[in-house]
């Protein structure tokens, strides 16, 4: 009886334990988040007020990159621009590519995904078959196509990343479509004489769209990642654009001269990923 009720106790303790660190790290990874886009859209206040704008180099400097001081804050690139400046205006980049790298992939993976796990025969089978096709193309090499052929721009580089990106959600929904159709839901819905398009659109992708949002924080980050390491191999925004993967490039030229290029984007970088890594946890949790 007494051993019944100390373990009784300990699960009872497990799992509030577990819902408290379930709702900290929601909790801190949105605030954390939420931190870096008010920085974000604050760039060109700030720069008006620090008194250095993006693309403005500091003349007065015998040498670049400068380290930080009075005047730099987080000292100056090698063009004497100031690096807070320009991280501030590479963050707001960054986090406006992901969000509409992320919004269109998921659009057209979730679309077509359920397409083909509802109506399943030829459309599910040459969907399949498309997603196989495109998926064996490797992602640098569609990159140095596209950006070759078009150009590199932000528009060009959201277009490559979701022509790489809506594969991966797309099969997960057509599983999430095929599970529901087989529901209790959509065959109420269907023997009330419901049309496919309202059976589908109505009752069955809403409940399968759900579990797909618990993905959403890491494929931002990793979409932020992807702009960070095209920049850094010179595929990415062209200059003089504000970047971090353009900061850190320079960091591997002059390195350890220039530490402060390298500890400083990095440090903003860990950051922001670990805020979304912890909206994740919290929200599968």
């Amino acid at each position: 009886m007494i051993s019944s009720m100390v373990l009784l106790t300990l699960e009872y303790g497990y799992q509030m334990s577990r819902s408290n660190r379930s709702k900290f790290n929601l909790y801190s990874g949105l605030v954390g988040v939420s931190l870096f886009f008010v920085l974000a859209l604050s760039a060109d206040l700030f720069s008006s007020v620090y008194g250095w704008g993006v693309f403005q180099s500091d003349l007065s400097l015998t040498s670049f990159p400068a380290p930080p001081s009075l005047a730099h804050w987080l000292g100056t690139d090698d063009r004497g621009r100031d690096v807070l400046v320009r991280l501030l205006f590479g963050l707001r980049y960054s986090l406006g590519f992901a969000i509409v790298v992320w919004g269109l992939s998921y659009s057209i993976g979730i679309f077509l995904g359920a397409i083909m796990g509802y109506l399943g025969g030829a459309i599910d089978l040459l969907g399949q078959r498309l997603i196989e096709i495109v998926e064996t193309v490797p992602f640098l090499y569609l990159a140095l196509l596209l950006l070759s052929g078009l150009g590199r721009s932000f528009w060009v580089l959201v277009l490559v990343n979701v022509l790489s990106g809506w594969m991966m959600i797309s099969v997960y929904m057509r599983g999430q479509v095929l599970k529901e159709k087989a529901g209790l839901i959509a065959e109420s819905a269907k023997a009330l004489g419901a049309s496919p398009a309202r059976i589908l659109f109505r009752h069955i992708l809403p409940l399968s769209a759900l579990p797909v949002f618990v993905f959403s924080p890491l494929a931002l980050a990793s979409y932020l990642i992807t702009l960070v390491q095209l920049d850094f191999l010179g595929l990415g925004l062209q200059p003089p654009t504000p970047s971090w993967g353009e900061l850190l490039g320079q960091a591997h030229t002059h390195f350890p001269e220039a530490w402060w290029l390298l500890v400083f984007p990095l440090l903003g970088l860990v950051g922001l990923l670990l805020s979304f890594q912890a909206i994740s946890s919290g929200i599968k949790s």
